[in-house]
Order: structure tokens, then sequence, then C-alpha cells
């Protein structure tokens, strides 16, 4: 599948005419110097306009090229004209995914209004909700987030085939590049808690906890309780995995992981929990139109729990 839509992706890149190469190339050119007025001129013409989704050697249209550039109104005038939105480069990434990869968050939500796939393109390993937890661009996530992408393992599907041991899963990566506030974030918006699945040939490594990933990755405090505080079953555990009386070296984890063990959940945790789970990604979103005080609105987004 993946061989198959890489060269269904070069095939695109093959010109067949010289003259429509050339106004392609001009009209490319026009972009990368940010030449608006030309650009916007030569769009005036049906010869400019019929080459507006036509692929570079590398795959790139122009309006892939405009949101790698940030050129915003290139991206809006092309998508006006009715470039394609999600058509990938030779790399499978979609201008949606190049803008948020350069940090052009005008261009990628205008991508996303006009109906770019928050997700990127299936066949592409990972996704742009990936990338912005592992930059610890809380902006760029909410602005994927709002708009619909996948919390869980999107496009692991692809491993497999690619004998690759890599989880594609944004709150592993936040976990392990210790991005607390975008864990907050994923969790808010109804992220797993507790397995990501991890393609391997053993049939005991397919599943790992998240909570033994945050012991792995010698999580502050705070990962810990954000993964409590959004439903983690801290009793599942594999067997090699470490015990609460193991973490002596960590005295603060051993004692927050010894009280929850062995009290049980607050009825003001409880009440969080049952929320979130009833409101699901949608809780944010509730919480703006509640009526209700600020200090509860900051405790059901998670926002009690300090990042250090």
């Amino acid at each position: 599948m993946i061989p198959a839509a890489i060269a269904a992706v070069f095939r695109d890149c093959v010109g067949t005419d010289d003259k429509d190469e050339h106004h392609g190339y001009q009209l490319q050119q026009f972009i990368r110097s940010g030449d608006i007025d030309n650009f916007k001129d030569s769009l005036k013409y049906p010869e400019f306009r019929a080459v507006i989704n036509m692929k570079n050697h590398l795959g790139c249209t122009p309006l892939r090229i405009a949101a790698a550039e940030g050129q915003l109104e290139c991206v809006r005038y092309l998508l006006d004209l009715g470039a394609l939105v999600d058509s990938p480069d030779v790399k499978l990434q979609t201008p949606l995914l190049v803008a948020m990869k350069n940090f052009h968050f005008d261009c990628a939500e205008l991508l996303l209004e006009r109906g770019a796939s928050p997700n990127g393109d299936p066949h592409h390993i990972t996704t742009p909700i990936y990338i912005m937890t592992m930059e610890g661009s809380f902006r760029g996530m909410k602005l994927l987030l709002e708009h619909g992408a996948d919390t869980y393992e999107s496009h692991n599907h692809i491993l497999p085939m690619m004998s690759l041991h890599v989880p594609v899963c944004p709150v592993q990566v936040a976990l392990t590049y210790k991005r607390y506030n975008c864990l907050r974030l994923l969790l808010s918006y109804g992220a797993e808690t507790n397995y990501f699945h991890f393609y391997s040939h053993i049939e005991e490594q397919k599943h790992m906890m998240l909570y033994d990933i945050c012991i792995s990755k010698s999580c502050v405090l705070v990962g810990f309780q954000l993964l409590y505080e959004s439903g983690t079953n801290i009793y599942i555990r594999p067997k090699e995995s470490k015990q609460v009386w193991e973490m002596e070296e960590r005295p603060h984890i051993q004692s927050y992981l010894k009280y929850i063990t062995e009290n049980p959940r607050s009825l003001k945790s409880s009440c969080r929990l049952s929320l979130m789970h009833q409101y699901g990604r949608s809780l944010l979103s509730q919480l703006d139109k509640m009526d209700i005080p600020t200090v509860l609105k900051t405790y059901l987004s998670l926002a009690d729990i300090p990042d250090s």
C-alpha cells in the first residue's frame, strides 16, 4: 500500500507539457519570493490557473509551497481558485503538515477551515498532532484538536508494513519529551490513559502501559498526577513493572503512588472523571458555555495540577 501511494505521488510529478511546466515553475517562484502582485496577476490568465495543482520534482504543489513559506495571502488565493487542500508531496507531507512544522499557524488555521485533514495523509507514518506534541507547541496542538485531530495512535496501521516498532502515540510522546502542558491538553480532549499499542512480533510486547512509560522515562510528579486524575488504572501492571516500594530513589513519587493505591479516589476527583468521560473531547468547549465559577472550570480542565 505504501509503495503504491508513493509511486502515485511520483507519477503526479511528471509534467505533460513543457509550457505547463514553465507556468508552474513561474508560479512557484512568485510564491517563494513573496512576489504577491505578480502571483495574483499571473493567475488572471487561464494557462496559470490550469497549473495550480501541478507538482514539481519533489511533488510540491503551489499550495504546499505557500503553506511551507507561510504565505497566507497566497494560500487563501489558491484555495479560492480550487487548489487541492490535501495534495501530498513525495514524502507524503500535506500542506497542513508543513505549515504546522514551520509554525505558520495562520496558514494552518485557514487550511483546516477549508477542509484539510487534521491528521495529515493517511499513508504518512506521523501526524501533525504528533509533531506539535514533540515540539511542545500548545498553540499548534490546540488548533489541531479543535478541528478534530486524532488523540490516539494515528496511522499506526503503517508500522507493521515498514517493520518498525515505534509507537505513534501523542500521549506517549508527551511523556517521553516531558511536555506536561501538552499531556494535559491531550487528556482534556479524551486521549487514551491506559494503553498504547506497540507493534512487535512478540505478543507480550504489543501493549504497554502509559503509566509504566511514565516510570521508565523518569517523569516528574505532574505526569503521574495527570494520568491518575484522567482515569489511568494503576492496578493493571505488567509483572516486570516497578512496584511502589521499589522506587526508593524517588521518594516523592513513591509517596504519591503509595497514597493513591492505599486510599479511594476522592469524591471531587471522581466527579471530574465522570464529566471527562461524559463529555469526552468536547469537555473544554462545553466548559466555556457553562455558567460556573472560574475555579471550577480550572479544576475540570486539569489546570489545578501545576507543571512542576
